[in-house]
């Protein structure tokens, strides 16, 4: 089995403040090995995180920057106790492009390279057009003057670090731009105002808020969202997520 470094281990569980409760279980893996799959994933992402600084570090990228968007390995974490009940990480099929430097956290949102995916005639984009995926990380206050402040930091970022990446358009595919939202929320609510940052082109049955909301959302008490979600699907309604885009 896979040994690990475990000063790596220790100096990236305190960067990425994994939770202490865990790290006995954590570095007791590192040192012996674990046939544990989901341990493995969290022990080698963390063990990759050295790497990826010393990248970081050769751009001149702050290390508050490195560390939002790498935080997003403990929030997936997290994720994985409340849905696998281990100490881990399932979700590396995402948590791979932090550590290949392919998304980045700049304030309240994440931003990923990409390609359109799809034509959409109406911006002139095609389907290998390149442009900016916009993420939402779980994690955070979410209101419209942080997601404005998000969006002109990523615009001062990717000029600066990435000027040979050229983009016009934002595009975000989310359950956020459920148009279900509407009969949901007023219209002074986050959500529809984040909505309204966007273009949405296209719609698509899914029911990711259902996970969102109900599965890995860390509020002990009910929202009036929860409770007009769960009202919905009683009442045999479906949810959706949207294709959204946004100049940039």
């Amino acid at each position: 089995m896979k040994t690990y470094d475990i000063s790596l281990i220790k100096k990236w569980s305190d960067k990425l403040d994994i939770p202490s409760e865990w790290r006995d279980e954590m570095y007791k893996c590192a040192e012996n090995g674990t046939d544990d799959i989901l341990m493995d994933n969290l022990l080698s992402s963390l063990q990759k995180c050295e790497e990826v600084s010393k990248l970081y570090a050769e751009k001149n990228i702050s290390e508050k920057i490195m560390i939002d968007t790498l935080y997003d390995i403990t929030v997936w974490a997290k994720n994985c106790l409340r849905e696998n009940k281990k100490i881990g990480l399932a979700e590396t099929g995402w948590t791979v492009n932090h550590l290949a430097m392919e998304i980045f956290r700049l304030g309240r949102l994440q931003y990923k390279f990409g390609k359109c995916g799809r034509d959409i005639p109406k911006y002139g984009l095609k389907e290998d057009s390149p442009i900016m995926e916009v993420h939402v990380p779980q994690n955070g206050s979410f209101d419209i003057d942080s997601i404005h402040s998000s969006f002109d930091k990523a615009a001062e970022f990717f000029d600066e670090y990435y000027p040979e990446y050229k983009y016009d358009y934002y595009i975000c595919e989310s359950w956020l731009f459920d148009f279900n939202m509407k009969n949901f929320l007023k219209p002074e609510a986050n959500i529809i105002k984040f909505q309204n940052e966007f273009d949405v082109v296209s719609y698509h049955e899914d029911n990711s808020a259902v996970r969102r909301l109900f599965v890995l959302n860390e509020n002990t008490g009910r929202s009036s969202l929860q409770n007009a979600v769960e009202n919905h699907l009683k009442n045999g309604g479906k949810l959706y997520g949207g294709f959204a885009v946004k100049k940039k």
